[in-house]
């Protein structure tokens, strides 16, 4: 611990500690910047330098309140391995309190090397908003399992970002909450790098609304399955709206016999998807084994669109923008320009 407050009766801000790792064993640890059973944990900072080549098997918090809110707190990872399954890596942590907030007050972590085996979120909180954190993932070598802008049990997640640029993630999540949450305004742009398994926008129970996934420049994308906003609801199927996925570059590679896909918004069967957008711009090559759709499975669906040559994005409040792009080539891996997806469907 970087700062540490115990007892249901301590006052004050823990802030301003830092940790920072370069070697040793750390194998039966969890690393926290400040901790704080009821206050306000702010601008506490963990660092893991390259040099550190050990294991952190417990995870990493730059700042963990149980009650209190968490702001402004940064983990950076560039060396070691980090987390195994549950034990994960967090900028903020609040159990019923607010993670970040203001764009001043986010949460960040930054992953520039190593094998982060668990997730990394930059803000988290079991019930309370999670607002305006970020997570960042660069190098060539560095290897995560899943990566969370924001992530809740069953708040209101928003406005969190995570900007890949290189290594190799699992999955990506702009935003990702479960219970009855919703995700509103999540951005994911990746530049670079390569992700395996699944990105989504966002990723609520209730409801995903304007949340944006760009893929642009040599970002390399073998995930069967990519969606601007999913929600899933037990009694309403879910709703998604205003989600928007953008291709304006990158490699993507599926399997002919195997279904990929690229979906505007997603729901359940019983679900509302309106007013989702798929866009093509730029050189991209691959796609001719994905298919395109604006909506998936919803039994109520308008206003999804397809935009070539073009963008339809929305900031967070719901306000439509269509500009102009660059004119869309498609590409197989071969380099023959074939203009070619698997299936274009579920567009209106």
């Amino acid at each position: 611990y970087g700062g540490y407050q115990e007892g249901d009766g301590s006052s004050g801000v823990v802030q301003d500690n830092k940790v920072t790792i370069s070697g040793g064993d750390l194998s039966g640890s969890k690393v926290y910047g400040g901790y704080s059973n009821t206050s306000n944990v702010v601008h506490n900072t963990v660092e893991i330098t390259e040099e550190f080549t050990g294991t952190v098997y417990y995870g990493i918090t730059g700042g963990a309140s149980s009650s209190g809110n968490a702001i402004k707190n940064t983990v950076s990872i560039d060396g070691g391995t980090i987390g195994r399954y549950e034990n994960n890596v967090y900028g903020g942590y609040s159990k019923t309190g607010t993670a970040g907030g203001t764009e001043e007050e986010g949460n960040t972590v930054t992953i520039t090397g190593g094998n982060v085996k668990g997730y990394a979120a930059g803000g988290f909180s079991e019930s309370g908003a999670v607002k305006n954190n970020v997570v960042t993932v660069s190098g060539s070598d560095t290897e995560v399992a899943e990566v969370r802008g924001g992530s809740s049990s069953a708040g209101t997640v928003s406005d969190n970002t995570v900007d890949i640029q290189g290594g190799t993630v699992g999955y990506a999540y702009g935003g990702i909450s479960g219970d009855n949450g919703t995700a509103n305004g999540n951005t994911m742009n990746i530049s670079g790098g390569t992700v395996t398994r699944g990105i989504y926008g966002g990723d609520p129970d209730a409801s995903a609304t304007y949340n944006a996934v760009t893929i642009s420049g040599d970002a390399k994308i073998s995930s069967s399955y990519l969606t601007g906003g999913r929600s899933y609801n037990i009694s309403t199927g879910g709703k998604a709206t205003g989600n928007t996925f953008t291709i304006n570059g990158g490699i993507f590679s599926g399997v002919a016999e195997y279904s990929y896909a690229i979906t505007g918004g997603f729901t359940d069967t019983e679900g509302t998807a309106k007013d989702n957008a798929v866009n093509l711009t730029g050189e991209v090559t691959g796609l001719e084994n994905f298919e395109l759709y604006g909506y998936g499975n919803a039994a109520t669906h308008s206003g999804n669109e397809l935009h070539v040559g073009g963008t339809k994005t929305y900031d967070s409040s719901g306000n439509a923008t269509v500009s102009g792009g660059t004119v869309w080539q498609g590409k197989s891996s071969d380099g023959t320009v074939n203009n070619k997806g698997e299936n274009v469907s579920n567009f209106e």
